[in-house]
């Protein structure tokens, strides 16, 4: 469909005037419930998965979208100079909430009659067919085809006309079968395809086994279903031509010209059958002219059943009023104007959320630059604090080890502390004994924690090169080992740091 026969159809279709308006439905789920509301004429019902093809994932979107390419056609226009005559008809159609739509859409099911709801020409046609479903449900349902075109058992169910918002056909599995009007009325115009397509439908209800309103359709019915296509093929097609040839007679009965579809067809089968009995074949179909499926009366629609069934079904909750359409529409479009309005709300808001997202990061990661600023700053003051006594280049501090750098860059050392500390080079004899090369037996590693004697001076590491206001909180048999790894338990990066914690009151 293109943009043109879209806006034509928000202004006329379904032989109404649309008012310019249209509704697209909400996602997946409401499909079977917008393609009724379509079916009906109410409104121009639009698919989701159009709003997928112009890449738009809301309706006020897709509004947009077609402003767009107005906007593009009169720019071509008046730009290059093409030439497009319906330029002057182009408008944007309003857009209706389907949500208000939904929800005022109530299914409705009853049973028509005939002489209230068909012409007589469509009547012709439709009780002669409905004459011949009748044979064709009993067939379908158990029946056996006996003499004289007549089944024998199978199930007796009436053929009724009905109308509905929700299907084409539907059965309470025992009694009727009723077919929508809509589809019926189509058997003026073209009759064979109609009927043809109605016989379907009739194997269609019967495969559902019971009542076919508000039921599923599972792996066991799509397989009865399939197997009564099948099986009743040939029938099938005979009953058609029974229904050609009571439609045609009753025409020939009441004086009208044979002409349309069902006589061009029975003149076809005859013709070919003739042609085939001059070859001593026999003929295309068996001649059921003397059928009494054909030749007999057809019977009146049972009016006391037709009331009864009504009944049942408003008892169910099938018949409600009709609602008030043009309030309904009227309200839909205020309540899109209400949605849009909300829809701008919450634009907004998310914008300004969004702002405030950028800005708490921006300022996050303001904080995270100052931070590395200053601990760069911070490292640079201790590399100039070592270089300084040491008479040393800045440059030149970072080559010294970095283990030894842990030792030696500490606020509270003294210049002859780092000259004492520099020579002993304590570090060395912490990597020595913590070397990777080490390796533990099942036990060791209790035996390196235990000191040769209570002041630390053991194999398990030398304690002396701590401060003097560090040594008195070292206790007995703890090792340089030993500190660092509880102090690195504790989350601390210094010895001292942890040894001053651990004395305080809290810790």
């Amino acid at each position: 469909m293109s943009l043109e026969d879209f806006l034509r159809k928000c202004r006329y279709s379904h032989n109404k005037r649309q008012g310019g308006r249209f509704a697209v439905v909400d996602n997946a789920f409401e499909v079977p419930k917008g393609e009724a509301i379509a079916r009906e004429g109410i409104a121009v019902i639009v698919h989701p998965t159009t709003l997928d093809r112009f890449g738009c994932y809301n309706a006020q979107e897709f509004v947009e979208c077609i402003i767009r390419v107005h906007a593009n056609l009169h720019h071509d226009v008046e730009q290059n100079g093409t030439q497009y005559w319906w330029l002057n008809g182009l408008y944007v159609p309003d857009l209706l909430a389907f949500s208000t739509l939904r929800d005022a859409f109530i299914e409705r099911t009853h049973i028509v009659t005939e002489k209230d709801a068909l012409d007589r020409e469509t009547r012709r046609a439709w009780t002669a067919l409905r004459w011949c479903l009748h044979h064709y449900a009993a067939l379908c349902t158990g029946g056996r085809p006996a003499y004289g075109g007549h089944v024998h058992e199978g199930k007796s169910l009436h053929i009724l006309l009905g109308q509905s918002n929700i299907a084409e056909a539907w059965t309470d599995g025992s009694s009727y079968i009723a077919v929508d009007v809509t589809l019926v009325k189509r058997l003026k115009s073209s009759p064979l395809r109609t009927a043809a397509y109605i016989f379907t439908l009739i194997e269609y209800e019967v495969a559902h086994d019971g009542d076919s309103l508000d039921c599923g359709h599972d792996d066991a019915f799509y397989q009865r279903f399939h197997d009564l296509a099948l099986q009743h093929s040939a029938q099938r097609q005979r009953y058609m031509h029974m229904w050609r040839m009571k439609y045609t007679m009753n025409l020939e009965g009441d004086g009208k010209r044979a002409r349309g579809e069902a006589w061009r067809e029975r003149f076809l089968v005859d013709r070919a059958g003739s042609g085939r009995e001059k070859r001593d074949l026999p003929p295309t179909i068996e001649d059921v002219s003397n059928d009494p499926v054909v030749v007999g009366a057809i019977p009146d629609e049972n009016m006391d059943f037709i009331d009864y069934q009504n009944t049942l079904l408003t008892v169910a909750g099938t018949c409600p009023p009709t609602p008030d359409w043009p309030e309904v529409l009227t309200r839909a479009e205020a309540d899109q104007k209400l949605i849009e309005a909300q829809h701008r709300v919450d634009t907004a808001q998310c914008a300004a959320a969004q702002h405030q997202h950028d800005e708490d990061e921006a300022a996050y990661w303001a904080e995270i630059d100052a931070y590395e600023k200053a601990q760069t700053g911070a490292d640079d003051a201790a590399r100039q604090r070592f270089a300084t006594p040491f008479h040393v280049q800045v440059e030149e501090v970072e080559e010294v080890d970095p283990d030894a750098l842990c030792y030696l860059l500490r606020e509270d050392l003294s210049d002859d502390q780092l000259h004492a500390l520099w020579t002993a080079k304590p570090w060395e004899a912490d990597d020595q004994e913590y070397s990777g090369d080490d390796k533990f037996e099942d036990g060791d590693l209790k035996d390196a924690d235990q000191p040769d004697d209570p002041q630390g001076a053991s194999h398990g590491g030398p304690t002396a090169h701590f401060s003097e206001d560090l040594q008195v909180l070292i206790r007995a048999g703890e090792t340089t080992w030993s500190l660092k790894r509880n102090a690195a338990a504790a989350g601390f990066f210094r010895v001292g740091d942890y040894l001053k914690w651990r004395e305080e009151p809290d810790a």
